[in-house]
């Protein structure tokens, strides 16, 4: 005889079965996706507070730029101990003193501004006179000038193109043969004197009256302009170091500097941050 209350029994007792084991797997995947949530949230507070560049102190982070601006390392495969400096994981580089005697050009370590002796004190406009200069150098001194005015210091330049005289609290500007033996140089300026006015000569060679873009020309007289109110080269290590600027600025190179010795790719970029530093802590 078909037993109904037995068949009925069986299938209660599978459905609860079935209830319990599905309530207990869904727990436990609920938990884990907890655990698993818990762990990446735990590790990106590790990786979010690590930082493991942010407590070097300040000679191994002027080795570590120097390294990466002139070995082209990345930051991110740079590490620090306490008594060395690891690349890669397997290349090796000594500390402090050690580092800069063995593993650097003595020309290149620092890249800080520097200033001349005398800078401008006696005038706060000065007037740059061109004598005689092609109309493609005028209109790069013209727009060199407007980029020193735009610092908004408290010294300008004001250009006069057709001038009937010689000045000599100002800037003369003029073309100049500078001769086989100085060929390599683009144009050149005085340094502000000791009686507190900029240097009052600036020369342009003859040579590159064709031969370099408007860009460039603009840079160089932008750098020109720079050394006739008190700028030495950026990476000459020559005068004094402007201290009274951003740690970043006094601490690491400034390749992008317009006061760099050399005419960079491309000429005229802008000023550097750190140029812009630099002329405010003079002007």
């Amino acid at each position: 005889m078909f037993n109904l209350n037995f068949i009925m029994k069986k299938i209660l007792f599978f459905l609860i079965t079935l209830i319990v084991g599905l309530t207990i797997f869904s727990c436990k995947k609920d938990a884990l996706q907890e655990s698993t949530l818990e762990n990446v949230t735990h590790q990106q507070e590790i990786n979010n507070d690590e930082e493991p560049h942010a407590n070097y102190s300040d000679e191994d982070r002027k080795i570590i730029n120097y390294m990466i601006e002139n070995f082209n390392y990345s930051i991110d495969d740079i590490i620090v101990t306490d008594e060395f400096i690891f690349v890669e994981g397997d290349i090796m580089y000594p500390k402090g003193k050690s580092f800069w005697d063995n593993y650097t050009s003595k020309e290149t370590i620092s890249r800080v501004h520097y200033r001349s002796n005398y800078l401008v004190t006696q005038i706060t406009t000065i007037p740059i006179l061109l004598h005689n200069v092609s109309s493609d150098w005028r209109n790069a001194v013209i727009a060199a000038a407007n980029e020193w005015n735009n610092l908004n210091g408290s010294i300008r330049f004001s250009v006069n193109s057709n001038p009937n005289h010689s000045t000599t609290v100002g800037i003369n500007l003029q073309h100049y043969n500078y001769g086989s033996n100085m060929g390599h140089i683009i144009a050149s300026a005085f340094h502000p004197t000791s009686s507190g006015y900029p240097g009052n000569m600036m020369y342009i060679n003859d040579d590159y009256n064709g031969v370099l873009t408007a860009s460039d020309k603009k840079f160089t007289m932008v750098h020109e302009l720079g050394h006739a109110i008190g700028f030495e080269h950026t990476d000459g290590n020559h005068g004094s170091s402007i201290t009274n600027v951003g740690w970043w600025c006094r601490t690491f190179s400034n390749s992008s500097s317009v006061m760099v010795a050399a005419l960079p790719v491309g000429g005229w970029n802008g000023f550097s941050s750190c140029d812009v530093q630099a002329f405010n802590a003079l002007y």
